[in-house]
């Protein structure tokens, strides 16, 4: 009977392990599925080559992801300015729609208005992103230097000086 007991609490030992690897994988997934999804989402003309940071947020709700800009964007940035992101209209996997046109920022507070109802994406401005990639958007957006284009429920920031492309959705 001890012998039974034994193998019992292993198997039940074994079913904990089992289902926490589960628990794990699926976590996994969702995440490196919200990453493909916003990197669809990027324009294919904008080059990048990793990703920095990504929001806790979903994209049903919202969610932030930081792009490094590969070297030959950050480079054609350098010598062309916004006129780099000219072609930087249509997403990589989305054929329904494409960005507005860029413009410099800041980001003004009429833009801001107009890109959501209420206002309701510019409180999303990092959303779900730790303390200090949330203070780099946000400087991204309100002070000159980088470029903006909205999407369907998107912001897009390009920030040259730092080398990054600033991705963020409001569900």
């Amino acid at each position: 009977m001890a012998r039974l007991a034994l193998t019992w609490a292993g198997a039940m030992r074994v079913l904990a392990i089992l289902a926490t690897a589960g628990l794990v994988a699926g976590a996994v997934s969702f995440r490196l599925a919200q990453r493909k999804t916003a990197l669809e989402r990027l324009p294919e003309a904008l080059g990048v080559e990793a990703i920095l940071a990504q929001g806790t947020g979903t994209l049903l709700d919202c969610d932030s992801v930081i792009f490094r800009l590969d070297a030959a964007m950050r480079e054609t940035l350098r010598r062309d300015g916004m006129q780099a992101l000219a072609e930087a209209g249509r997403p990589r996997g989305v054929t329904s729609w494409q960005y507005g046109p860029w413009q410099a920022t800041p980001v003004d507070s009429e833009a801001r208005e107009s890109w959501s109802v209420s206002g309701y994406v510019w409180p999303a401005l990092g959303c779900g992103l730790p303390p200090d990639w949330r203070e780099v958007s946000r400087a991204a957006a309100t002070r000159p230097g980088s470029f903006y284009a909205f999407g369907r429920r998107i912001l897009l920031l390009v920030d040259p000086a730092r080398g990054l492309a600033i991705y963020v959705h409001r569900g």
